[in-house]
């Protein structure tokens, strides 16, 4: 385990919220003495969704994304952040599990590289 991530329903349903607790160093900035937190906001607007993402390690990002070919949830980076572009892809297993797979890049090069590589299982 590296990680507490409750995950809930807001506002009828139209509103997802995250809120992210390490028990690992796993995201930990360098320098930095506490462990990460955060949140983030998701919705869909119509046409695609939108996270928004704030924590106490790394900032802020605006993602916005749509299921791709595959059965993926992809999120993108609206706006740099930090200088670098972040990509998200969220799939569903058949164990019931989430794999997310966590891609950066330069800003605006689209040279991704694999930074983290998660399970999410329920707990209950």
């Amino acid at each position: 385990m590296v990680a507490f991530d409750r995950v809930e329903k807001h506002s009828q349903g139209c509103i997802v919220q995250q809120n992210l607790t390490m028990v690992t160093d796993l995201y930990r900035r360098p320098g930095v003495g506490y462990r990460m937190t955060g949140i983030g906001v998701n919705r869909f607007d119509g046409e695609r969704w939108l996270e928004l993402w704030a924590d106490n390690q790394w900032g802020a990002i605006a993602l916005g994304g749509m299921p791709a070919a595959g059965k993926a949830m992809v999120l993108t980076t609206l706006i740099p952040s930090r200088n670098r572009d972040l990509r998200l892809e969220w799939e569903k297993r058949a164990d019931g599990s989430v794999r997310a797979l966590q891609y950066v890049a330069p800003a605006g090069s689209g040279k991704w590289e694999l930074y983290g590589d998660l399970i999410y299982r329920p707990n209950r």
